[in-house]
């Protein structure tokens, strides 16, 4: 149930948002701290902090999440919404864009290729983009 507007609407969007980046940050912050994106082959994440240390800042991190939701409540902001399909359907268009700036062609601004390390490139680029041609089905 929403309670009483207690701030104009311009302010109320614009709190919204930052509730919701502050939510966003902290689930990176715990999730890296948590070791949840070492699963990731692109990307290792080197430990750095004792376990000591990592209890308090999670501990530091359920209050700010305390304080951000009760903000989130008191002030009656509103969440964003957003469908699946949209999210997929962003992220499939901006991957695509990747891809195909990653191809051979497109690899030489960077300097000249040799032919067979172009044909290997583009191997491996094209069988992804076919790949993301079944996402954007959906």
């Amino acid at each position: 149930m929403k309670t009483k507007k207690i701030i104009p609407d311009n302010q109320q969007r614009s709190l919204s948002v930052t509730s919701k980046k502050i939510e966003e940050e902290l689930d990176d912050i715990e999730f890296t701290l948590k070791g949840k994106y070492n699963k990731q082959i692109t990307h290792l994440v080197e430990t750095s902090y004792d376990n000591e240390t990592k209890e308090k800042i999670l501990g530091i991190i359920e209050e700010i999440k305390f304080v951000n939701k009760e903000m989130f409540e008191s002030l009656s902001l509103n969440p964003q919404k957003t469908s699946e399909s949209r999210i997929v359907r962003s992220r499939v268009i901006y991957l695509w864009s990747i891809l195909i700036d990653s191809t051979s062609e497109k690899l030489t601004r960077y300097g000249d290729l040799m032919p067979e390390e172009s044909k290997i490139i583009d191997e491996f680029i094209f069988r992804i983009l076919s790949l993301i041609d079944k996402l954007k089905e959906f």
